[in-house]
């Protein structure tokens, strides 16, 4: 009998896991950026991995912090690259402190953005929950 819950509340965990952080066999990953160069870099990756026949591209998450934020808004065709990314695909995050200290107004961002209040944790929390972390520092 023991067995048997056992097995049921491992199962319930799966399920509850896999709805909360993604599906199964999917892979979902989390980009650490704060350089502008880094940040083209890691666009041009997730474009390589939705085409990717070896992998199941599920979502990916950018993180974006420090100086590459500043960089960015200054650059009409980075802009223009994060205007072109599906948004149901590749989340992209902004780090609060990053946005204070480059007096940055959100509004100009051209798609709608997460704000984050600490790029580092909310990179080690995804990892956590099953992301593949890659840290572009």
């Amino acid at each position: 009998m023991e067995r048997h819950i056992v097995g049921v509340v491992l199962a319930s965990i799966f399920i509850t896991m896999t709805l909360a952080f993604g599906k199964y066999g999917e892979d979902s990953f989390v980009f650490h950026v704060e350089s502008k160069e880094h940040l083209e870099e890691v666009l041009s990756t997730t474009d390589s991995l939705e085409t990717n026949d070896k992998i199941k591209f599920h979502k990916a998450e950018v993180i974006v912090c420090g100086d590459a934020l500043n960089n960015i808004m200054d650059d009409i065709d980075t802009m223009e690259r994060i205007a072109s990314i599906d948004p149901d695909r590749v989340q992209l995050s902004i780090c609060q402190s990053s946005i204070d200290e480059h007096n940055i107004n959100i509004a100009d961002f051209p798609q709608e953005v997460n704000i984050i209040s600490n790029g580092l944790v909310r990179f080690l929390e995804l990892q956590e929950s099953g992301y593949k972390g890659i840290d572009m520092e």
